[in-house]
């Protein structure tokens, strides 16, 4: 089966992908963090080529910066910054549009492009589900494929339990990422959006599965 990962420059899909035996290649205007087949140059533009027009499903990973739900409150704080999330949520939209009529999969931590767009999410999975040690809020957008299967929770990755607010007796869950309050611990720095952008390997192997599955038994129906 021949897919196309678009803004994906870690690789991590493809590479899932790849390892199960599929066609796959990665697009970005990033170079690809990973050997592997990358296309480097602006998606837009490919997906007006024959590559894309002929990938049997597409999975998408578009930039999260300005619609991501922790950090739209700078919107209001920042000017500028609610012009970026207006040109982002454009972007979904034609998003959107390129996908119709391909099996797809978007992946985005839970924010407004729903609200704004009215693309609503299929669905909405934790990185602790498929055992890495994350808490992020992650939603997936499908079409022509099935909802993530779920591991039971006795294979979640269980976190650390700490007590917040402090002196409160609430005991709650947090995950390496996370400060006891739940505020991510990533520094601010010029590369901190595309470090927390990255798909977790576990949900990566998760979708190469699934997904790869899902688009060959469609196939030969």
């Amino acid at each position: 089966m021949r897919w196309v990962l678009l803004f994906e420059a870690s690789g991590a899909v493809r590479d899932a992908l790849t390892a199960l035996g599929h066609d796959a290649m990665s697009v970005d205007l990033r170079a690809s963090e990973t050997p592997g087949a990358h296309h480097r140059g602006d998606v837009w533009d490919f997906i007006k080529s024959a590559d894309f027009r002929d990938a049997d499903a597409v999975g998408a990973f578009p930039t999260c910066t300005y619609v991501a739900g922790s950090g739209i409150h700078w919107n209001y704080r920042i000017p500028g910054r609610a012009e970026k999330t207006d040109l982002a949520i454009q972007d979904f939209q034609r998003l959107r549009v390129a996908l119709k009529g391909k099996r797809s999969f978007v992946e985005n931590p839970r924010g407004v492009v729903g609200k704004r767009t009215g693309w609503i999410p299929t669905q909405e999975i934790q990185p602790y589900q498929f055992g890495d040690d994350a808490s992020k809020a992650t939603t997936l957008r499908l079409d022509g494929l099935l909802p993530l299967v779920i591991p039971p929770e006795s294979e979640w990755h269980p976190g650390r339990v700490v007590e917040w607010p402090r002196g409160s007796g609430k005991m709650v869950r947090r995950w390496s990422n996370q400060t006891d309050s739940g505020q991510n611990k990533l520094a601010p720095s010029e590369t901190r959006w595309a470090e927390r952008s990255n798909t977790y390997p576990g949900i990566a192997a998760a979708l190469a599965l699934q997904f790869a599955g899902d688009v060959r038994q469609k196939a030969a129906a």
